[in-house]
């Protein structure tokens, strides 16, 4: 009867429940690069473009091949 007791003391203690790990950060949002392209034949037109850096990374790399498409961009490709 004791070893029964002791028995169902030990199941209803709380076991401590292991402690949750803290929620990673939220992505920091990228940081935002703004230009001002003048309107071609205007004096007054211009547009503010506001891109992240990634972007125009990308579009200055279109822009520079659209330029020059025999030019290869990087080395070795064709």
């Amino acid at each position: 009867m004791l070893t029964l007791a002791l028995a169902l003391f030990v199941a209803a203690q709380d076991v401590p429940a292991p402690a949750p790990t803290p929620a990673a950060a939220p992505a920091a949002k990228p940081r935002k690069i703004c230009r001002t392209d003048a309107a071609i034949g205007s004096r007054l037109g211009r547009a503010r473009v506001c891109k992240t850096q990634e972007d125009w990374d990308r579009d200055d790399g279109v822009e520079r091949y659209r330029r020059n498409p025999d030019v290869p961009s990087s080395p070795g490709r064709n």
